[in-house]
């Protein structure tokens, strides 16, 4: 059997028919096999999708993007390898090392160790007071400052 590379890929697209299927014809003519699609989310408008590619030896993964972004209002949020194992166990030595930490530094451990359990760049934790979001939390490379308030939380 051949050792075909796979891959997880995040789009922004419109949400409208014929888009999700405009992006699988974009999608085949540089080779691509959708094994799985996932809805992440939802709005007015638009939908982010999730959806594991399957590329031909020898093929960049960045061909997957070009492909996709040449649609009309379709944006690749994020592309990375995907082994299709569960790996659970990093999950779950989170968990471990979360609850081990005294209780005052349990929200400092998730952040820490969670980009490299989710295999993202940084992770920060907020809590929302009365005039908006407050960081308690970040790893190494998280932002710093106060984001501005988001339009329509209370």
């Amino acid at each position: 059997m051949l050792d075909v590379p796979s891959y997880l890929l995040r789009l922004q697209l419109a949400d409208r028919p014929g888009s999700l299927g405009s992006v699988a014809v974009a999608l085949g003519t540089v080779g691509a096999d959708i094994l799985s699609l996932d809805v992440v989310e939802r709005g007015p408008g638009y939908a982010i999708d999730d959806l594991v590619i399957d590329l031909p030896p020898g093929s960049m993964p960045d061909s997957l993007i070009t492909a996709a972004e040449a649609l009309n209002g379709v944006h690749v949020h994020s592309i990375r390898p995907h082994t299709g194992l569960l790996e659970a166990h990093r999950e779950l030595e989170l968990i471990d090392r979360v609850a081990a930490a005294a209780a005052s530094a349990r929200l400092e451990v998730l952040a820490q160790e969670a980009p490299h359990v989710l295999r993202a760049n940084w992770c920060t934790v907020v809590r929302q007071d009365g005039t908006g979001f407050i960081r308690v939390a970040g790893s190494a490379g998280a932002p710093r400052h106060r984001p501005p308030p988001l339009l329509g939380c209370r």
